[in-house]
């Protein structure tokens, strides 16, 4: 199968370019043939640059409908030809026109929702350090009055008026074939939003092999690995384990990296690493016996989760988010609600404290990763969306 992958990379580096690579090489590895077209928030369609002020104000004004972005996407397609396309973020510089570029080369085309962006101006549901979802009731234009998007009333506007009126026009029901949602959490919010239901298919992301390795000899330790953010838990993990006797790994970087590196700095159980290198990461990971993923925030995902799982090493998840659906609770870890946060410490002891119990945990969430998370299990669950609108009807809109 010929498939184009479509992606808009943010200024900083996350989570939904690493699944763009991953998908890229599982296709290609699967013998697929693939292209991707990108492009990035430090230059526009024929605009310039965005770190320009006249840049950011072209891309605001075309983030809407981009003629140019249109011309250039059914370009694309038309010399590659492929069967389907695949779109990872378009906002803001291909703009939905995307869309409508698929349908007038007769190519169909599947949107992966990574976040909550159709619906939220800031993509994450999360405002004032609590879960925000208030702009489900439709009223998209709160998201400017509160400058959800970048903290910039104006960026914010351009991000509404971009929603708005596409999702008036219903180019995000009839121009998109299928929507890919990670987890059930983002396809029922997605739903509540307007999508249509019968639009939606949930497939899991996957991750590469990390490599399983028995738990390591020696005092257990347990690990957090993320952004240093507050919808990330990280402020409040590191204040209910302040007492705890086992060791606490920190890897990440983010804006409260130099806050709590100095609330912390008397405290021989916690130990900053910083950002680290991808393979580094997972070198900490595995010299831990457990990886702590405490998120606040409705995560549409759980990238770490899974990347633990792969090496051997139960996890405990918290929060509303969708870490919590990709653990099983008492077999590949513990997963506790939000209200019960102050249990964390309690819950880390029941598994630090017992290798055995460790080690069976461990086993189990490896045998979960193996079972759903794997490469294969990821391309199994692209391909069939693939399939289904690779052969259903497409109307050509002039």
């Amino acid at each position: 199968m010929k498939i184009a992958i479509f992606h808009n990379r943010y200024k900083q580096p996350g989570g939904e370019d690493v699944a763009v690579e991953f998908e890229h090489r599982v296709l290609e590895d699967a013998g697929h043939e693939v292209r991707r077209f990108e492009v990035s928030n430090t230059s526009a369609f024929g605009g310039g640059k965005l770190a320009t002020l006249c840049g950011a104000a072209l891309t605001a004004a075309r983030c809407r409908w981009d003629r140019n972005a249109m011309r250039a996407v059914q370009e694309f397609l038309e010399d590659f030809k492929p069967d389907v396309g695949h779109v990872h973020n378009w906002f803001p510089l291909f703009s939905p026109s995307i869309y409508q570029a698929h349908r007038l080369s007769g190519v169909p085309v599947i949107q992966t929702l990574h976040n909550y962006r159709l619906f939220c101006g800031s993509g994450t549901c999360w405002l004032d350090d609590e879960v925000c979802t208030d702009c489900l009731d439709g009223d998209l234009a709160r998201a400017v009055r509160r400058g959800c998007y970048r903290g910039s009333r104006v960026q914010s506007a351009a991000w509404y008026r971009t929603m708005q009126s596409n999702r008036v026009a219903g180019v995000f029901n009839n121009l998109v074939d299928a929507y890919i949602a990670p987890s059930n959490i983002v396809a029922d919010l997605h739903v509540k939003m307007g999508v249509a239901k019968h639009l939606l298919r949930v497939v899991p992301n996957g991750c590469l092999d990390a490599g399983f390795t028995p738990p390591p000899t020696g005092d257990s330790e347990a690990v957090f690995i993320g952004r240093l953010e507050p919808e990330k838990g990280i402020s409040r993990l590191l204040e209910v384990w302040r007492e705890s006797p086992w060791k606490l790994n920190v890897v990440g970087t983010g804006s409260l990296e130099r806050e709590l590196r100095s609330q912390y700095c008397n405290h021989t159980n916690i130990c900053f690493h910083g950002q680290m290198p991808h393979d580094k990461a997972i070198q900490v990971l595995r010299d831990s016996h457990l990886a702590l993923f405490p998120s606040l925030w409705l995560e549409p995902f759980g990238l770490g989760v899974i990347e633990a799982m792969s090496c051997g090493r139960p996890v405990i998840t918290v929060g509303p988010g969708a870490p919590g659906s990709i653990n099983v609770s008492g077999q590949s870890g513990i997963h506790l609600e939000t209200k019960d946060y102050a249990y964390l410490p309690a819950a880390a002891a029941s598994i630090l404290g017992s290798a055995s119990r460790t080690r069976l945990m461990g086993r189990m969430a490896r045998n979960y990763y193996e079972e759903h998370y794997c490469p294969d299990a990821h391309l199994e669950g692209l391909l069939s969306v693939f399939e289904e609108v690779r052969h259903a009807e497409h109307a050509c809109v002039a």
